[in-house]
């Protein structure tokens, strides 16, 4: 990941740092036990990386990062911490109809790590590639683990990738409110039954000629696109569901004004506030291709998560 005489412990102190960066952007969640919880969990995804520096092996190199670069560059970025400033390096090599996601999601990681190096400093010399993608890319071999990190949007079981903190997740911040007096004003019994969901479309890049295809002709078959099934039925239903698009991400220009029609929803829909949430009984949270990156948040909202397993 990066050339350091103790690299192991380099990288622990590095995911600490995402994971206390995590615990600061939700102010209603439980600061010590998220924390706790986050630490334990970095401490075990760097386990193989510790255990391997405990055993004497070499420290990474640059050359070791050069060449996981030039393996995973489809769908990754490349961050440089030099002299104190965060650098971010895309690819010419992105895969073809992603770049526009792949460098927003970059963009926010980005932000994040030149958060965290104003308000906690990191150690000058960070060199580290970050999976973009909506999949981990690394099988759980004994190889992986002899090779630097490869921080991910995503993982899951058998794979070695190590999961990042989502920078969507991390920009996804309430503005500061009092919990217990949001709560005061919306005792459960006075709330709204209507399940209740607003997100985005997702699912890959939608354009003029595509994109309904992915809102009506596909929505049994490719799970990415249940969020748009959500919104039809909320037409549908509108006395037990109220679902619908604030913005669309991955969107060409002029699909989100022709989708709105479709769906028929106004032409201005709010992201909704800390009182928006708790007022209604049931959220409903769909993951779009790999994750939702307000799960978190919505669970210390004291509400009823409908939420679907693939």
């Amino acid at each position: 990941m990066f050339q350091t005489k103790d690299t192991s412990s380099t990288f622990i102190i590095f995911s600490l740092l995402l994971a206390a960066s995590l615990d600061q952007s939700y102010a209603a969640a439980p600061r010590k036990k998220l924390q706790a919880a986050l630490e334990r969990t970095a401490e075990s995804n760097l386990l193989p990386w510790t255990q391997r520096q405990q055993a004497g092996r070499s420290p990474f190199t640059t050359a070791d990062v050069d060449a996981m670069w030039a393996k995973h560059n489809r769908s990754a970025v490349r961050f440089f911490l030099r002299n104190g400033e965060w650098t971010m390096n895309g690819s010419a090599d992105w895969y073809p109809g992603l770049q526009r996601s792949l460098q927003g999601r970059g963009g926010e990681v980005h932000e994040l790590l030149i958060d965290l190096h104003a308000k906690m400093g990191l150690p000058d010399g960070l060199d580290l590639v970050w999976n973009l993608y909506d999949i981990p890319l690394i099988p759980a071999t004994s190889q992986a683990y002899q090779q630097p990190p490869l921080f991910s949007m995503c993982s899951r079981e058998g794979y070695a990738d190590v999961p990042g903190i989502s920078g969507g997740a991390f920009l996804f911040r309430f503005p500061t409110f009092n919990r217990s007096e949001v709560l005061a004003r919306h005792p459960w019994k006075t709330r709204s039954n209507k399940a209740f969901w607003r997100g985005s479309p997702t699912g890959g890049n939608f354009s003029l000629d595509t994109w309904r295809d992915h809102v009506t002709f596909h929505l049994d078959t490719w799970p990415q696109y249940r969020r748009p099934q959500l919104v039809n039925l909320s037409q549908q239903h509108p006395d037990l569901l109220d679902a619908k698009f604030p913005s669309c991400v991955q969107c060409a220009p002029g699909v989100f004004e022709q989708m709105q029609k479709q769906l028929g929803q106004p032409e201005k829909v709010e992201w909704p506030s800390p009182d928006d949430l708790m007022s209604h009984k049931y959220i409903v949270d769909l993951d779009g291709n790999g994750w939702t990156e307000r799960f978190l948040g919505q669970l210390a909202q004291q509400t009823a998560i409908l939420k679907r397993h693939r």
